[in-house]
């Protein structure tokens, strides 16, 4: 086995209010990496696992499961290659699956069906797709992952003439193309940017590098410093509280792909360089975990679409890595309802196998109020469970120029009873023109789903939030279970100050109080949320009814208001039809500097 150089220049931020790497961690690893299986589920992981199975009634179900579906993908044909598709990733993400599920169902059970259609498959990506479509970087990450992880769990069973090919493929398909974009890539490289495709992008280079460290150990050594090094331009955002500011849908993708880079480190140099030492990054499962619902949705800002928390490998990793045993306990309750509803995710799924942990911790803490700080800062408000009617809120500040961020300083949803009165409608279709330009004139900001109008926030003189602007939790006050946000930067030319406070007053009630001063000149201060009920109107009350529950909504300002209601529809045919859904819209007006306050009573 050839020796890897690795030197690490793991930087470590220590706030995310700062732009700037605050310290730098120097390593320099010169040693010979463990023989394979060396990526993700090691011989001693193997080992446990089996243990668990025989153990464990979960884990012998979730095994069963797996040997189900690795005999489904027998079945399936190969995917040839698209020479015409903008991109390949579902092409790359099913093949992530589709290895992921058969390798391990061949450690597992150790039978040769699966050994065949494995090498089969890698023959197919490795030699009859030309490239993995570098165009579309995330492609080409995803693709080695699902490579890699098969190379490295079936590497004694392949014969010489595959694992040749196999190699070469990942060195000349990512490789050779990540050492290139590490010199020369800018800020914005997949490699140097600040979202998601930083993690992953980094994380599929570093189990492709350590796959084939032996044939090619000073690329492996350059791509995994360069991975160790560059990652925290991403994972900066976690701090303080684990937050993923792009949203639930890409902290899901964000966190599979970290918990997969620091297991490949952790298990090869028994070190993850820094990274698992960020602010924040420990914090990031119970993040998710304690801010969804009592019924389980998530609190689906910025281009997630509505959903529920689900089963995940991540709670494992997490729970094993930073000893968090109420994460697992989650962890296990999720799983054994997926197979219950045998409803499985698919992608990456049986590393819950591979990580499982059967540790049992206490349930997650109730507490009215829970504050996660980051550049989306997030409330959330709980009443008590032992009340039937107890609301549950969760609202957030806001930076709209970020990446997949909307205008929605500010919004918020609502739950009570199992239903949802207050909804976020999620994302639109990405492939809308102008729509990842975030400028204050971007086309981002022509299409519904993205703006203000279509948020449970307020909007002054039917104009768009500033995308500059940014929404800070300013005070907090847990006697009272209220927070306030400072929304004035995204209302710059309309008003000099906008603070909008929730409270909770009782188990069954929020109050959302509007504060508004505005700037020289008439305004219309306007204060919008969208539902799916069925709404009544009553002077300045509305009344909402769906599922036979009902949820009634008081409006109030010193001057005066004017409360209506209209249809939520998008802008053109283009953009998704939205059917169902109706705003409630109550406004009020102020002149020359004038101090307005909205005060809405939900109960």
């Amino acid at each position: 086995m050839k020796r890897i150089l690795i030197i690490i220049i793991a930087a470590l931020c220590l706030s995310c209010n700062k732009n700037v790497i605050a310290e730098t961690n120097v390593t320099v690893l010169d040693k010979e990496l463990p023989s394979h299986p060396r990526l993700l589920f090691t011989s001693a992981d193997q080992k446990r696992v089996e243990e668990l199975i025989n153990a464990d009634p979960l884990a012998k179900r979730l095994k069963y499961s797996l040997a189900a579906e690795a005999n489904k993908i027998l079945t399936l044909p190969q995917i040839n290659y698209d020479n015409n598709a903008t991109d390949i990733l579902m092409t790359s993400r099913e093949y992530v699956y589709r290895l992921f599920t058969l390798s391990m169902a061949h450690r597992l059970a150790d039978d040769k069906k699966y050994i065949g259609h494995i090498e089969q498959t890698l023959l197919h990506l490795c030699s009859n797709y030309p490239t993995w479509h570098p165009a579309h970087y995330l492609d080409v990450a995803e693709m080695t992952t699902a490579v890699a992880v098969a190379y490295d769990w079936t590497y004694n069973y392949l014969s010489a003439s595959t694992r040749e090919i196999v190699k070469n493929a990942i060195k000349r398909n990512a490789l050779d193309l990540a050492i290139k974009e590490y010199k020369n890539g800018g800020s914005g490289s997949w490699a140097k940017r600040e979202t998601n495709w930083n993690v992953v992008c980094n994380a599929g280079m570093t189990m492709g590098a350590l796959a084939v460290a032996e044939d090619y150990p000073e690329i492996a050594g350059e791509v995994v410093t360069n991975a160790a090094k560059y990652t925290p331009n991403c994972l900066k955002y976690f701090a303080p509280d684990g937050t993923c500011y792009e949203g639930p849908a890409y902290w899901e993708y964000t966190d599979i792909y970290l918990s997969m880079l620091m297991k490949s480190l952790d298990d090869n140099f028994n070190d993850c360089f820094g990274i698992d030492k960020l602010d924040g990054v420990s914090k990031s499962a119970l993040f998710y975990l304690e801010t969804a619902s009592p019924e389980g949705y998530t609190f689906n800002f910025a281009d997630s679409s509505p959903s529920k928390i689900h089963a995940s490998p991540v709670y494992f990793y997490f729970s094993r890595k930073f000893n968090q045993p109420s994460v697992a306990t989650v962890a296990r309750q999720l799983l054994t309802k997926t197979l219950d509803d045998q409803k499985l995710p698919r992608w990456h799924f049986y590393l819950s196998l591979a990580w499982f942990d059967s540790s049992v911790g206490s349930a997650l803490d109730y507490k009215p109020m829970q504050i996660f700080r980051g550049i989306n800062d997030i409330i959330v408000l709980k009443g008590d469970p032992k009340n039937a009617k107890s609301i549950f809120l969760s609202a957030k500040g806001g930076a709209p120029d970020l990446a997949h961020q909307q205008l929605d300083v500010g919004s918020f949803v609502l739950e009570r009873e199992g239903v949802r009165w207050f909804d976020d409608l999620g994302s639109e279709s990405y492939s809308l023109d102008g729509f990842w330009d975030y400028a204050p004139t971007g086309k981002r900001w022509n299409y519904f789903l993205n703006t203000n109008f279509s948020h449970n926030t307020i909007f002054i003189d039917s104009k768009l939030q500033f995308s500059k602007g940014r929404g800070k939790l300013t005070s907090t006050d847990v006697a009272t279970s209220s927070a306030t946000i400072d929304m004035s930067s995204v209302y710059p030319t309309q008003a000099t100050l906008v603070e909008r406070t929730f409270a909770m007053p009782a188990a069954d009630q929020i109050v959302v109080t509007d504060l508004v001063k505005v700037a020289s000149g008439k305004h219309t201060i306007s204060f919008s949320a969208i539902t799916s009920a069925d709404v009544t109107l009553n002077g300045n009350t509305a009344t909402l009814k769906k599922n036979g529950k009902q949820i009634t909504i008081n409006f109030s300002s010193a001057k005066g208001g004017r409360l209506t209601t209209k249809e939520a529809k998008s802008y053109t045919p283009q953009e998704k039809k939205i059917n169902g859904y109706t705003l409630i819209i109550y406004e009020t007006d102020a002149t020359d500097g004038a101090v307005a306050e909205l005060k809405t009573v939900i109960k």
